[in-house]
């Protein structure tokens, strides 16, 4: 079984064109390429970073534990939230407070 040969012809504008797309394809790679190596040199110094960083912290917590060991314990009495809270009628008050007091501060300032 005989192949026969035949031959295309491509006009001067195809075959520019087609070069054209070629070398946007190898810039666009070329491209990729200096980009994936920039990734992976800045992933690189992120993970080292990050070694370096939980190195300290580890570090920092068995400072922070030596420290506790020496610091003198001190007895907190419990305090109930029900005492800290303020209630409604002292804060109107407190509002009022401040308002007569602003009122104040408005009429020195004239």
């Amino acid at each position: 079984m005989r192949i026969e040969e035949q031959f295309i012809g491509f006009d001067y504008p195809s075959i520019m064109a087609g070069k054209k797309h070629l070398l946007y394809s190898e810039m666009e790679l070329l491209t990729t390429l200096k980009k994936y190596g920039n990734y992976k040199k800045l992933r690189k110094e992120e993970l080292a970073l990050k070694e370096l960083l939980k190195k300290s912290i580890i570090d920092i917590k068995k400072q922070m534990d030596i420290v506790i060991e020496y610091i003198p314990q001190v007895k907190v009495k419990d305090t109930s939230a029900e005492a800290i809270k303020i209630t409604p009628g002292k804060r109107d008050a407190l509002e009022e407070e401040i308002d007569r007091i602003r009122k104040k501060i408005s009429m020195l300032s004239r």
